[in-house]
């Protein structure tokens, strides 16, 4: 039995189902893009690094491909306010600097309050852009290595990353409830509470924390399917 499109351009039989979604690493790098030997390093494309998983996920599996889409769906919230924060710091800027050079009034507290922008854009965007591979690396080295052994030196250097950015979401967390608990504010022209700019911390770190622990056990799971392949 053969279904037929609209046009009746494409034909699929039902015993050759439609091939699976592409990966959603592409190679860039010297060499043609489908080239197993040629250097290359790895950069994400937009959308759930799960998708590529859909048609063989099921029960369990299933579940927590759903835990990671709202991850995902989080950490994008997370960069846009991230985002607003920096679009909030340039409005503050300009115009404490025009009120301060043009008509000789400072804007008060602007030097208090960018400071707690600043903090806020940066960790809250760490997680986003980890989301599409964006972090400042030198590949000079990973950039030749094979697609097998990039994959592997990846997940391994995952780990370290995985540590320091865990310790930092802990102490973080240590230094926010403190500052809650004891009413720690910033001095200045205003008193301005420190403890939401202190949440910025473990709350950016742990969620870069999760998407490195996604990310470890979905390269460890392409691993395994690479070596059951390869036997």
């Amino acid at each position: 039995m053969l279904i037929r499109s609209q046009n009746n351009a494409n034909v699929i039989s039902k015993h050759h189902p439609a091939p699976s979604p592409p990966l959603l690493r592409e190679r860039v790098g010297v060499g043609q893009a489908g080239a197993e030997d040629q250097p290359c390093r790895w950069k994400l494309k937009r959308g759930s690094v799960l998708k590529e998983h859909n048609q063989t996920t099921s029960g369990f599996a299933l579940k927590i491909a759903t835990v990671w889409r709202g991850l995902e769906r989080v950490t994008r919230f997370l960069g846009t306010v991230g985002t607003g924060c920096i679009l909030a710091l340039m409005i503050l800027t300009t115009t404490d600097v025009v009120l301060r050079y043009v008509l000789g009034i400072p804007l008060k507290g602007a030097y208090e309050v960018s400071e707690m922008l600043m903090v806020s854009s940066v960790f809250l965007g760490m997680a986003y852009t980890q989301l599409f591979h964006e972090h400042i690396n030198a590949d000079f080295l990973v950039s030749r290595l094979s697609r097998h052994t990039n994959l592997v030196t990846e997940t391994v250097l995952l780990l370290p990353a995985l540590l320091i950015y865990g310790l930092l979401a802990w102490q973080g967390a240590i230094f926010f409830v403190d500052a809650l608990r004891t009413g720690e504010y910033r001095w200045g022209l205003l008193r301005i509470p420190l403890w939401p700019a202190r949440l910025m911390v473990p709350l950016g770190a742990s969620f870069l924390c999760l998407r490195f622990i996604g990310e470890i056990v979905i390269n460890f799971r392409r691993l395994l399917n690479w070596n059951k392949e390869a036997s």
